[in-house]
């Protein structure tokens, strides 16, 4: 009796042991494979369970993968912090749980990003009819107001969406289409859905990828800055008076990328901002060189409308300056019209702070919006630099050199520098000398060329 006892006790602890095991077991794979903030999956469960219902699939199966990224969620963490951030998540992934059918799975794949696998239906209607339902029903409670701790939040999402087996026979095409789809929903204006279509998509796929390289250029130091001589006529001979600092991307495959090309790529990703911090912490290094050179021409910088709507903006920039212990005599930032006119009430006081700081502005592209000329009065201006399409008129279109004649009597009467770019033939530099013009810029005087070409021409200039 006394042995059957112990042997009872053995079994009993044996069982409880494996219990424990497996109790610890299942814990360890929930750990694995779920997203402790919103306690939806993860990734790694997605790509799993997803992978495993494919693999069971038949010929005549539809299965859709949606991939979501919520629209502009940096600056809630940014302006709210990131725990309001965060209950803005679970808020969403609450919504997500109500705008498809049961059984399928939705994963928080990290960030502000979601996928959601939506398993095939046989009593279900068309699958497009499918789509269109789930996209208006995300769309839709998404777009309800969030109240967070006294915060009143408005949400919106870009969805992808992808069709097994039309956009893909695993799960990992599905999931790359999707999100390719969803990229096109950022680009057509945000808070919309578009689907995966290979013919339509080439286009887009080479701006995803290029988007993409964008993250290790500055790593690689694939970016390269020129410079391009602003001068002043003085009894007919030309003085280098400034110069303006243009990027290019030496990517590794595909050669020299203008900025006309990458740029606006960057400006729709976000990835701007780094990018004009590299340009601007790159423009003070070389002009401290320069300076040490004896070499005191100022530079100026392009900055867009998302650097400008950037909190601290002004801080980063007296960083950089400081940093270098260069004199702000020597930078010169310049706006384009357009995004001034754009966000007029984001910039001004940033605009304002900078010419305290002691940076003189200029707005570039002039006479390109169809705006009233009223905000001169409110914005320190030291700098207009007309539309080379004006320029580009001169001798054939007498409306543009109207429009000229009337943009150097404002600036005259305005105090402000009125500087000519694009300049590109004898005919036209004639015009604006004629007319008073004295600040020009163009192929016709110098082209954009690197720091090093920069140094040999002010030398010889100069000797």
């Amino acid at each position: 009796d006394k042995e059957i006892i112990e042997l009872t006790n053995i079994n009993t602890d044996l069982e409880k042991q494996t219990r424990d095991f497996i109790d610890i077991q299942n814990q360890k794979i929930l750990l694995e494979t779920t997203d402790h903030l919103t306690g939806l999956s993860n990734r790694t469960f997605f790509t799993q369970a997803a992978h495993n219902i494919l693999s069971n699939s038949k010929p005549n199966e539809h299965h859709i993968v949606i991939y979501l990224d919520l629209d502009n969620f940096k600056s809630i963490n940014d302006t709210l912090g990131h725990d309001i951030g965060d209950k803005v998540l679970k808020d969403v992934s609450e919504k997500l749980k109500q705008s498809v059918p049961p059984n399928n799975i939705i994963s928080r794949i990290g960030g502000d990003e979601f996928l959601i696998f939506v398993k095939h239906n046989p009593l279900s209607q068309n699958v497009d009819t499918l789509i269109s339902k789930i996209a208006k029903n995300i769309i839709t409670n998404l777009k309800k107001p969030l109240h967070i701790d006294d915060n009143v939040i408005n949400t919106s999402v870009s969805i992808g969406f992808s069709i097994y087996p039309d956009c893909g026979k695993d799960i990992e095409n599905l999931i790359k289409n999707a999100d390719i789809a969803m990229y096109v929903s950022k680009n057509s204006g945000k808070n919309c859905y578009s689907i995966f279509e290979e013919t339509r998509q080439k286009n887009i796929k080479d701006e995803f990828n290029l988007t993409n390289d964008m993250i290790s250029a500055i790593q690689n130091e694939e970016f390269e800055l020129y410079y391009q001589p602003q001068v002043k006529i003085v009894d007919g001979s030309t003085v280098i008076t400034a110069l303006e600092s243009f990027i290019k991307w030496n990517h590794p495959t595909k050669g020299v990328i203008s900025p006309r090309e990458f740029i606006p790529l960057a400006e729709k990703s976000g990835y701007i901002n780094e990018i004009a911090n590299w340009v601007f912490d790159n423009v003070c290094i070389q002009v401290k060189k320069w300076n040490e050179m004896n070499i005191f021409v100022p530079v100026s910088i392009n900055f867009s409308t998302p650097k400008f709507e950037k909190e601290h903006l002004y801080e980063n920039i007296k960083k950089s300056i400081d940093a270098t212990g260069l004199s702000t005599e020597f930078i010169r930032i310049e706006l384009s019209e357009k995004y001034l006119l754009k966000n007029i009430d984001n910039t001004i006081e940033t605009l304002l702070s900078l010419r305290d700081f002691g940076i003189l502005i200029a707005i570039d592209n002039f006479g390109t919006e169809y705006s009233s000329l009223n905000y001169l009065k409110h914005i320190p201006i030291d700098f207009i630099k007309l539309n080379m399409s004006f320029i580009h008129g001169i001798g054939e279109n007498e409306k543009d050199e109207a429009i000229i004649l009337a943009l150097v009597e404002l600036c005259k009467n305005c105090n402000i520098e009125l500087i000519a770019e694009g300049v590109q033939t004898k005919q036209q530099y004639e015009f604006l000398y004629k007319y008073d013009v004295r600040h020009m810029q163009g192929y016709y005087f110098y082209k954009p060329m690197l720091a090093k070409e920069f140094e040999e021409l002010y030398f010889d200039i100069n000797v």
